[in-house]
C-alpha cells in the first residue's frame, strides 16, 4: 500500500513501523495503519481465488502480547440450515524503526471458517475451524502521512 509518490520517511529514534506489505503460500497481504486521505486503516488481500480491500471499521484489530491482530471477513455464506463465515486474521509484530525507513518483518496469517445456524437456533460442536496457518514474510515500513 506503499505510495510511490510518497517516499518513506526517515524514521526518528522509537518510530513504530506503520506499514507492512507481505506475501507466503500464495497470498499477499499490504496493510496500512494510517492512510494518506485519513479514512483509517487500510487492507489488501489477495489469493488465488480472491482480491478483497478493507478499509476502517471492517478491519478488526486487537493488540496483544503477541502482535497486533487484524482481522477480516473474507467470504460468508448462508444455507437453509446454517451459516458460516471464512476469516483472516494476520497477525504482525511491532516493529521499532531506526534510522531504516523499513525492515524485513515474519508474520503469521490464519484463515478459519466459522460456523452458526442461520434459523436463529444454538449450533452444536465445534464452531471454528484453522484451515489453513501461513508464514508471510515481507517488509515492515514507516510512511509519512
Amino acid at each position: 500500500m506503499t505510495d510511490p509518490a510518497r517516499p518513506a520517511a526517515v524514521p526518528e529514534p522509537n518510530s513504530q513501523a506503520n506499514n507492512y506489505d507481505l506475501t507466503g503460500s500464495g497470498i499477499r497481504v499490504s496493510y496500512a495503519s494510517v492512510t494518506f486521505v485519513g479514512n483509517g486503516p487500510q487492507l489488501h488481500y489477495e489469493d488465488q481465488h480472491q482480491t478483497h480491500d478493507f478499509a476502517g471499521e471492517t478491519i478488526r484489530t486487537i493488540d496483544s502480547a503477541l502482535g497486533r491482530l487484524l482481522e477480516v471477513t473474507i467470504d460468508g455464506t448462508a444455507g437453509a440450515d446454517k451459516a458460516a463465515t471464512t476469516t483472516f486474521t494476520l497477525l504482525i509484530p511491532r516493529v521499532q524503526l531506526q534510522n531504516d525507513p523499513s525492515a524485513q518483518v515474519e508474520c503469521l496469517g490464519i484463515t478459519s471458517s466459522h460456523r452458526s445456524a442461520a434459523d436463529g437456533t444454538a449450533a452444536v460442536g465445534q464452531l471454528d475451524t484453522y484451515g489453513q496457518v501461513v508464514r508471510l514474510t515481507g517488509t515492515a515500513s514507516l510512511v509519512s502521512t
